[in-house]
């Protein structure tokens, strides 16, 4: 299993069906709402929006880790 990257939405973060500019949009992701990363790849993030939200890919410059 992959261990949760926590992370903060930023302004404008959007969950997508598919880690592309182009794909489907799930949701919008309100400012500083949870988002657990499990995997990066190209740019884009896929994971949990909160504890037991949609499961996606966000673009990784819409996220901020939490240190």
């Amino acid at each position: 299993y992959a261990v949760p990257m926590p992370h903060r939405a930023k302004a404008g973060a959007v969950l997508r069906q598919i880690g592309r500019d182009d794909g489907d949009i799930i949701c919008a992701i309100t400012e500083g709402a949870l988002f657990d990363v499990l995997d990066i790849v190209a740019g884009w993030a896929w994971g949990q929006l909160g504890d037991e939200g949609p499961v996606g890919y966000v673009a990784l410059g819409t996220l901020e880790a939490i240190v």
